[in-house]
């Protein structure tokens, strides 16, 4: 077998001569125009796989076999049902695993202290992700480049555990009342919303007030012609308007009681966040505008989050670099 490539046995596999019968007219001379749009330039011959109905086979075996007919066609068909199903079924599943996704839970939401910019997620290891920032980038010879480091590196599994018990501790019996009382204070979303209509609701009057003068104007004798692309425009502001009014939620406001329910159903929070996916964990992360920056010096990462309105509880976690 020395020599024997993958390319050689798909060769065989794909030559029905190997199965030890004489094959022929598998392929047709077809001629083609060089140039379609010019005769003059002459024809040029291309070889192409003749129609399965002009494809003519020996009645016996006409040399040694090599592939039995059975494999042959066994392999054909198993050929055909990976076609079938796009790229990824042809793709060779048997011999080639798809890379498991890696979720970095606080990508885009840690920031190196020295130079205030965004940690990019990096792995060096397996399945040990890092988040890195990386000085080649800063400007050569700057007063931030010569304090900071070729590479400064951040362990995940060093931070979330911390931060998820400190996020726990937030909902925990000590400090639950209070996180109830700041989710309810800062909850603006119910003024936010009658601000919006009420923004809304102008726009509305203020394309009739314009429609309305345009009428007036009309009925004086103004050239309609001059006066149509106005009265279009304020009618489509009119009518953007309405339809953003329609298309807005009904409001949802949350009692105190709902909230307090809402809280004892997720249980012990830091738990919860360990067994979840961590998927799910960078969903939540999002969700209470979760922001992280490193310092390395100190190998120390300040934490803020920011759920609702402009307040924001700090912490502070111990990580290593």
């Amino acid at each position: 077998m020395d020599g024997w490539q993958h390319s050689t046995v798909a060769a065989i596999l794909e030559n029905p001569r190997y199965t030890g019968y004489a094959i022929y007219r598998r392929w047709q001379k077809v001629e083609e125009l060089l140039d379609p749009e010019d005769v003059a330039a002459g024809y040029i011959a291309r070889f192409r796989r003749s129609p399965q109905a002009k494809i003519v086979r020996s009645r016996e075996p006409a040399h040694p076999v090599i592939v039995s007919v059975d494999t042959f066609t066994a392999v054909q068909l198993e050929k055909r049902k990976r076609r079938s199903g796009g790229v990824e079924g042809w793709s060779t599943r048997s011999r080639r695993r798809a890379p498991k996704k890696r979720t970095y839970e606080l990508r885009g939401r840690i920031k190196c202290g020295i130079c205030d910019r965004k940690m990019e997620g990096a792995a060096r290891h397996k399945e040990v992700k890092y988040y890195r920032c990386n000085a080649r980038t800063l400007v050569p010879e700057s007063a931030t480049a010569l304090a900071h480091p070729q590479q400064i590196y951040l362990r995940e599994d060093l931070v979330t555990p911390a931060l998820n018990r400190w996020i726990g501790e937030l909902f925990g019996p000590l400090n639950r009342q209070v996180t109830i009382d700041l989710l309810l204070e800062d909850d603006d979303s119910s003024a936010r919303r009658d601000e919006h209509v009420a923004q809304l609701r102008d726009r509305v009057a203020a394309a009739d007030v314009v429609m309305g003068r345009l009428q007036r104007a009309l009925d004086a004798g103004w050239d309609p012609a001059a006066l149509r692309e106005q009265y279009n425009a304020a009618v489509a502001e009119k009518r953007a308007a309405e339809t953003a009014i329609t298309q807005i939620p009904p409001e949802a406001v949350m009692s105190r009681e709902e909230l307090a329910g809402y809280i004892d159903q997720l249980g012990d929070m830091a738990r919860a966040l360990e067994r979840a996916d961590p998927e799910e964990r960078s969903q939540l992360y999002g969700a209470l505008r979760l922001s992280l920056v490193c310092h390395h010096t100190n190998q120390i990462v300040d934490v803020e989050v920011d759920p609702l309105a402009d307040r924001v509880v700090k912490s502070r976690v111990r990580g290593g670099t």
